[in-house]
């Protein structure tokens, strides 16, 4: 199963992020997977951490619930920008959750 979504999940954290990230891009208009959280749908969204690092929240949709996955042991900092892809992330979960 392949999701395309509206929004562009960029990548950012460590290496394997970054690489699974990569994956996840399509030009302008990029696609949610069903990798690697045991199938279930989902999309990544940039972020900060409080000390600036890049890293990434995923999205999944679980049984008709939508999980939010933050950067482990951090805060999550966002600019208005990732709050408008987190937005439509998040709208996107709630959609293919009511299916």
């Amino acid at each position: 199963m392949r999701l395309t979504s509206q929004i562009d999940p960029l990548g950012g954290g460590d290496a394997g992020q970054v690489e699974h990230t990569a994956g996840l891009r399509s030009g302008s208009a990029s696609s949610g997977t069903t990798e690697p959280h045991g199938g279930r749908p989902h999309w990544l969204v940039d972020c900060r951490d409080v000390a600036n690092r890049p890293c990434v929240i995923t999205v999944l949709v679980d049984n008709g619930k939508v999980v939010l996955l933050g950067p482990p042991g951090e805060t999550a900092v966002l600019t208005q920008a990732e709050v408008g892809r987190l937005r439509t992330v998040l709208q996107e979960a709630a959609e293919l959750a009511e299916r």
